[in-house]
């Protein structure tokens, strides 16, 4: 379906072959023919198991998964109840839940190798247990499977500023945009917006369009407000915005010399609290799940760690006002029970096994150096595929899947 999947995620044909064996060890031929055989017959259903998709099917995007999955199960084998997780990820709607706490597992085995899945403590089963630096750490993971507002949002800006910037490419003009969002239904409507947007830029009149979930104005190129535009003065910095009107709105051929400029500025102030209200009851209901399960092991001495898994990119969080409100309410959200809550967030539908941002809220008084050392060994595992460490010919690949290293990403170099 997609062999290029296979390169651009540094997966080599050996290595792929290897995947095939560890999956088919763990998964048996069984469930994998019903598992095939029902999305055969039920192939108008939108969610396909990634093991189906990424596996059975073809090669795809999924396959990326199953890789991780795979490097998982290996670097994890003969762990008492890993049975039950593999069991629990053959289900479509426990899959996600398991896989964050297959992922979570292998990672954290980096620094503590009698690393316990699903122990029994003080009458409390936790997913992970783990020993580091003297310190006994127990962790629990989730998943908001809902997208959240405040990505759907991000992601309906992202696609208009591409809209501004092809529309403006097209005219060779030199204007601000500005977008005044009034209701969130702007996530669904953007087809409207587009069509005004465009609209607008046909006429070439500095005006203002309204639709109903929206105000969309154009005004000459130096017209920006002295103050910010609104709560957040653009989804990118005007320096990026710079950047990519630079390498993107050049000249055409049959008019040499001649460049497009434009500026894009949102403001969403009238929903940003709504933004904020729908992330924190989202998270807060994760955290209050958890809490009581984990409440008497704190009390033994563990420190108790919570990852939450979301759908927000805490880098685009950095540029954006509503985004940093929300990253400093998580770092100084107070809880009796847990020491450490951190969001972490992989791309869904990457091309980058493992990738993962992470921000913390930490509550302990362990050295910086004991954190240094932690999140080193969790954020920067040897079974990552994309390698960031050398090895000889002969050495095990750091990948983790098993193949000497010219078997598998030495293919590559």
């Amino acid at each position: 379906m997609a062999p290029h999947v296979l390169p651009t995620a540094h997966i080599s044909s050996r290595m792929l072959g290897r995947i095939v064996e560890i999956m088919w060890e763990f998964y048996p031929d069984v469930w994998l023919e019903e598992l095939k055989a029902y999305y055969e017959k039920n192939g108008h259903l939108a969610f396909k198991h990634p093991i189906y998709s990424g596996l059975l099917k073809g090669v795809s995007i999924d396959t990326v998964t199953v890789a991780e999955i795979a490097a998982c199960l290996n670097g994890l084998r003969g762990k008492a109840n890993l049975g039950k997780i593999v069991e629990e990820m053959r289900k479509p709607e426990s899959f996600d839940d398991y896989f964050y706490q297959l992922v979570t597992s292998h990672r954290l085995s980096h620094l503590d190798p009698n690393i316990s899945l699903e122990p029994l403590l003080e009458e409390r089963t936790p997913d992970i247990a783990f020993t580091f630096g003297g310190v006994p750490c127990i962790v629990e993971c989730s998943i908001i499977k809902d997208h959240t507002v405040y990505a759907r949002f991000h992601e309906c800006m992202e696609y208009l500023t591409q809209v501004v910037f092809r529309e403006a490419r097209k005219r060779e003009m030199k204007k601000t945009v500005k977008i005044e969002v009034t209701h969130e239904s702007i996530i669904r409507k953007r087809d409207t917006v587009e069509a005004a947007i465009v609209k607008l830029m046909e006429s070439g009149q500095n005006t203002t369009v309204e639709v109903d979930c929206c105000k969309v104005s154009m005004t000459e190129i130096d017209d920006i407000p002295e103050h910010d535009f609104g709560f957040a003065e653009s989804i990118l910095t005007r320096e990026e915005f710079s950047t990519f009107h630079n390498s993107m709105l050049q000249g055409n051929e049959d008019k040499p010399g001649k460049h497009a400029s434009i500026r894009f500025l949102v403001s969403y102030r009238q929903i940003a609290k709504g933004i904020e209200k729908d992330f924190a009851d989202k998270l807060d209901a994760k955290i209050q799940s958890k809490r009581e399960q984990v409440k008497a092991l704190k009390k033994n001495g563990y420190m108790v760690f919570l990852l939450v898994d979301s759908d927000i990119s805490w880098r685009k969080m950095e540029k954006d006002k509503v985004g940093q409100v929300m990253e400093e309410n998580l770092k100084n959200m107070t809880s009796d029970v847990f020491s450490m809550i951190t969001l972490t967030n992989k791309p869904r539908g990457s091309l980058d096994p493992f990738a993962i941002n992470r921000i913390t809220a930490d509550r302990t008084r362990l050295s910086p150096e004991w954190w240094e050392e932690f999140w080193h060994g969790f954020m920067y595992p040897s079974a990552t595929h994309k390698l960031h460490m050398r090895a000889e010919r002969n050495d095990p690949c750091p990948c983790g899947i098993g193949l000497k290293h010219k078997h598998c990403h030495g293919s590559f170099s």
